[in-house]
């Protein structure tokens, strides 16, 4: 009888571990892979992935404004795109679906308005930003954004593409002018 009582016990204490054990085991999974899968999409403030495209931030310009954006001055990035799908993406229509710049205001949320690009910017940019990317393809573009204060930072955001979901931002203080958007030199 004794022995029968321990192995029933020995049999239920299994069991009873075997069961804690499983969720856990399960829960530990559950973690792994949203870590898999915030690692698969992401902007590091460099770089944003996502399903079809790719986008690095080559660098970070500042340029005083003209007649051509009202005097305000501009932020540009310049950037390397990659297809990384069979999807029709130009360089125009990826940045767009990663990225909005927001400046803090006190009224609204602060969203700035795209720039014209400056004069500097190359002519094979300027020709392939509307041009269809293939598949493993890259181009390298820009895009300006109107500054509305130059003692503000300015936020960039990075969303997932069409469903939305927040990747990561980057905060760029203004910082020096390399010159204007028409191409005058210009001081600070």
């Amino acid at each position: 009888m004794n022995k029968l009582i321990t192995t029933t016990t020995a049999v239920l204490a299994t069991m009873v571990v075997g069961t804690v054990a499983i969720p856990s085991i399960g829960k530990f999974n559950d973690t792994a892979n949203a870590s898999l899968l915030k690692k698969k999409y992401y902007f590091d403030g460099k770089t944003a992935n996502i399903k079809d495209l790719k986008i690095t931030i080559d660098k970070v310009s500042f340029y005083h404004g003209d007649d051509t954006t009202d005097g305000k001055d501009i932020i540009v990035f310049d950037y390397t795109i990659t297809n990384k799908s069979n999807k029709e993406i130009n360089a125009l229509i990826g940045w767009d679906a990663v990225f909005n710049a927001y400046q803090k205001n006190k009224n609204t949320e602060g969203k700035l308005t795209v720039a014209g690009l400056p004069s500097d910017t190359d002519n094979e940019i300027l020709d392939n930003q509307t041009q269809t990317i293939n598949k493993g393809g890259n181009v390298k573009c820009r895009v300006a954004y109107e500054i509305d204060s130059n003692s503000k930072p300015i936020v960039l955001k990075a969303t997932r593409g069409d469903d939305g979901n927040y990747l990561g931002k980057k905060t760029y203080k203004v910082g020096n002018f390399v010159g204007s958007v028409s191409g005058d030199d210009l001081t600070n």
